[in-house]
């Protein structure tokens, strides 16, 4: 009889050493579930602010998913929906990112065509400055060449009348005193 009333507790110690175990299997199921909502709920924000973010953190939760695979189907939804990181929010982070991208492209070409326009404005000023510059050089340039054709020709003119004077003064002194030229023949 003190047999089985030594198996009876026996058993009776087992089946509560085992609740007990079970109790705290439960727990640490517990805490292995919140440990994931806190670890990867953050992130899941950060997720939808920066897509990148899905990008590190996503190979760490397939990691996690593989020690804890008990927590992991607590959270997951059926094969619908994947913890932390489901089909869905890999498209829509997919998507987020595109978007910004789409966004920064625009952003950049309208950045780069303002301050393209300002350049070719400043160049335009500047060709036009130039062109100034370049047409007051040419009028420059043709008063210059007015200037030395006037003096040129002053020149030519004091000195064609100067000779046309001395060719005068000789003529009128080779009538007077020089030799005459002869009168060409006449056939």
């Amino acid at each position: 009889m003190i047999t089985i009333a030594l198996f009876t507790v026996l058993i009776l110690c087992g089946g509560i050493g085992l609740k007990l175990v079970l109790i705290q299997l439960g727990r640490r199921e517990d805490a292995q579930f919140f440990w994931l909502i806190s670890t990867f709920g953050p992130v899941l924000e950060r997720v939808q602010s920066d897509p990148r973010v899905l990008l590190t953190w996503h190979p760490l939760a397939e990691s996690i998913r593989q020690r804890f695979p008990n927590a992991f189907s607590l959270l997951d939804n059926g094969e619908s929906q994947h913890f932390p990181f489901s089909a869905a929010h890999v498209e829509q982070a997919h998507a987020r990112w595109t978007a910004a991208w789409l966004t920064w492209e625009r952003e950049h070409d309208a950045e780069f065509r303002q301050r393209g326009r300002e350049v070719e404005t400043k160049l335009a000023g500047d060709i036009e400055t130039v062109a100034h510059r370049r047409r007051a050089e040419l009028e420059h340039l043709e008063r210059e060449r007015l200037e030395g054709y006037q003096r040129h020709y002053e020149d030519y003119v004091h000195v064609s009348k100067a000779l046309a004077a001395l060719t005068g003064a000789l003529d009128d002194a080779g009538a007077n005193d020089g030799p005459q030229r002869p009168d060409p023949p006449k056939k």
